[in-house]
């Protein structure tokens, strides 16, 4: 996972930890499965505190902005097969087919970026 952290040389930012494709923030009080949020378009999550000072997903009844996760659109591969269906005797029908499949998902292509609390 990629972290970047707003200001480089900031002093406070909400603790966070990562097992397998799972977040979680101060110790387990918001937590997420990124690889199933994972969609065909970039997906970003909105991690902020309200005004309870608890953390909360979005930026409704906001006071501060903590942390922005962002997992890029999900990727394909394309791989030809031969074809179950093929018949040689239909003009249409083609000997091979392509098959997309996504690329396992990865949190090294996630990206966290954590803002300082002021």
């Amino acid at each position: 996972m990629n972290v970047i952290r707003k200001p480089e040389n900031g002093k406070s930012f909400v603790e966070y930890a990562t097992r397998g494709t799972k977040i979680s923030f101060n110790d387990g009080e918001i937590s997420a499965d990124l690889q199933k949020k994972e969609r065909d378009d970039e997906v970003k999550i909105d991690i902020c505190k309200d005004y309870l000072d608890e953390l909360v997903f979005g930026t409704s009844g906001a006071r501060i902005y903590v942390a922005q996760i962002v997992i890029p659109a999900r990727r394909y591969t394309d791989t030809e097969i031969e074809n179950p269906d093929y018949d040689p005797e239909d003009e249409q029908s083609q000997p091979t087919i392509t098959v997309h499949e996504p690329v396992p998902f990865s949190m090294d292509n996630v990206e966290l970026t954590l803002y300082e609390e002021v």
